[in-house]
């Protein structure tokens, strides 16, 4: 069960004494039409708010082994006869050695979707996760696995998975969030007086 605010209240959210009652870290705000009843799920009427880092998508992940040749890159520092007085460096060509050599690569799926939304390095922490849903998130330039979503059957949707790569590429942190709702509750003041 939770509780329900009226906009005025989003700065106390943020505010030390509010986050020291509860028991967990405020992970996001949900912003609910007054003249709506709440429904549970997703619901194009509500506005759902995390901070940037906080911010995650749901795939399927499908782990496929690529074989790439063997390489080995070689600098060597190299005098030619006629230049006794230059350096100059020869990079050697990739040497292919017999065999292959494995790379793992992380696809990952948003749901009714064949070809993958983006791809991760596979590491031996990622095997056990082949074909199942995964939270990541996406730091530095890359995905990253956060963990397993043991209570999802499918990934999120591509219009989720869009609306939270859209909230990744332009965040809004909770001083843009607050100075936009006291903006909005400012304006209904000044309305409601007439003014």
């Amino acid at each position: 069960l939770q509780d329900f605010y009226g906009l005025e209240a989003v700065r106390k959210f943020f505010g030390e004494k509010f986050t020291k009652t509860v028991a967990h870290e405020i992970d996001g705000l949900i912003f609910q039409p007054v003249n709506e009843p709440y429904c549970a799920g997703r619901c194009d009427k509500l506005l759902k708010w995390k901070p940037p880092s906080h911010n995650s998508i749901d795939f399927l992940l499908r782990i496929q082994r690529i074989c790439k040749p063997g390489r080995c890159d070689k600098l060597l520092k190299w005098k030619p006869p006629s230049h006794n007085s230059i350096d100059f460096l020869l990079r050697i060509q990739r040497i292919c050695k017999p065999g292959e050599l494995p790379e793992y690569i992380g696809f990952l799926y948003v749901q009714h979707e064949n070809e993958p939304k983006a791809q991760m390095k596979a590491t031996k922490k990622l095997l056990p996760y082949n074909n199942k849903i995964i939270e990541c998130t996406y730091t530095n330039g890359k995905w990253e696995f956060m963990r397993e979503r043991t209570d999802k059957s499918l990934p999120n949707s591509s219009k989720t998975a869009t609306a939270v790569w859209n909230s990744i590429i332009y965040p809004i942190d909770k001083e843009m969030l607050v100075a936009y709702v006291e903006n909005i509750c400012n304006r209904r003041s000044l309305n409601f007086l007439n003014i």
